[in-house]
């Protein structure tokens, strides 16, 4: 009996370790990140703040939108009417000389 007990006492402490990284599923700390991505589909080190995605998630959804029920595609050079210009910076003030004409 003395031997169970053991032999299940050192398989508890060797089967998980879990240390502080967040990446790591064993962790604590971990599962609200998981609850985040899975539910909401944010993760905070590649889209920004919460409300920089919501933004850019409803200006897909606005896109989306008008293309569909409304046939707008502002990037569409054939469609007629007012287009959005892109930005075109412009070039840079270079003087230079030939050396060898």
């Amino acid at each position: 009996m003395k031997a169970l007990i053991a032999a299940a006492i050192a398989v508890s402490l060797t089967s998980c370790v879990s240390s502080r990284n967040e990446s790591n599923h064993w962790n604590p700390d971990f599962v609200a990140g998981q609850v985040t991505y899975q539910f909401l589909g944010y993760q905070e080190e590649l889209d920004g703040t919460y409300q920089q995605k919501l933004a850019r998630d409803w200006n897909s959804i606005g896109l989306t939108l008008r293309r569909h029920l409304f046939h707008d595609n502002p990037s569409n050079p054939l469609q007629p009417g007012d287009k959005k210009v892109a930005f075109r910076p412009d070039p840079p003030a270079v003087e230079f000389e030939l050396k060898n004409p």
